[in-house]
């Protein structure tokens, strides 16, 4: 049986009022040694490596945030914000956006 946190996201809305899902993840090495590709964990899973802020409803970039050596993976409109803030778009085009595992 699959875990249900796997599916879990979180919807945020920023002070400019825009929408966003919110997803942790982690990267697993490709065994070529290419980049490797971003797996759901759940939200605030200490192996999550980063962060992603999918727009909802609008044909943006995705923006990946990673966290640092002492991440806050809180869900706090405040630490949300500030990580939304420091994020960077992702080089994915739209689709080929956070799978969902």
């Amino acid at each position: 049986m699959r875990d249900a946190r796997r599916t879990e996201s979180h919807i945020f809305t920023d002070a400019a009022g825009r929408a966003w899902s919110v997803i942790d993840y982690k990267v697993i090495p490709s065994p070529q040694g290419e980049h490797g590709k971003k797996r759901r964990v759940p939200l605030g899973d200490w192996n999550a490596e980063g962060r992603a802020f999918v727009p909802i409803g609008r044909e943006e970039p995705v923006l990946l945030y990673r966290f640092g050596l002492t991440p806050y993976r809180d869900l706090t409109p405040r630490t949300l914000q500030q990580q939304l803030d420091l994020a960077k778009p992702s080089i994915a085009t739209p689709a080929e956006r956070m799978q969902r595992n």
